[in-house]
């Protein structure tokens, strides 16, 4: 009588997970403090935590410097320094709206 023997392997190395963040830039930037002349401190806070959450705060910091108009990256700066800058005007009272609608870059304001 021939033995037959098996041997079973048990894989134990749990699977593992990538983790997605999707978001969309176009979304409505939901933020809950209006700039006024009182409260900058919490204002800014807010905004650094909103804007950092969406991979944008370099605009601010300058850690994503403009490049020159030459460069293949300048339409894509300068479509999402808009961005940024957009988010900073429509979270401010409309008083201060027009002391910084002006300015070029979201750095400057």
């Amino acid at each position: 009588m021939d033995v037959i023997s098996s041997s079973k392997t048990t894989n134990t190395t749990p699977p593992s997970f990538q983790i997605v963040t999707i978001h969309s830039d176009n979304a409505p930037f939901p933020t809950s403090v209006t700039l006024t002349k009182t409260n900058y401190a919490l204002w800014s806070q807010v905004m650094d935590m909103c804007i950092d959450a969406r991979e944008k705060l370099g605009y601010l910091t300058s850690d994503t410097p403009q490049p020159s108009k030459l460069s293949s990256t300048y339409i894509k700066w300068c479509t999402e320094n808009f961005q940024v800058k957009g988010w900073l005007i429509d979270s401010m009272s409309l008083d201060l709206m027009s002391c910084f609608i002006h300015l070029s870059t979201a750095k400057e304001i």
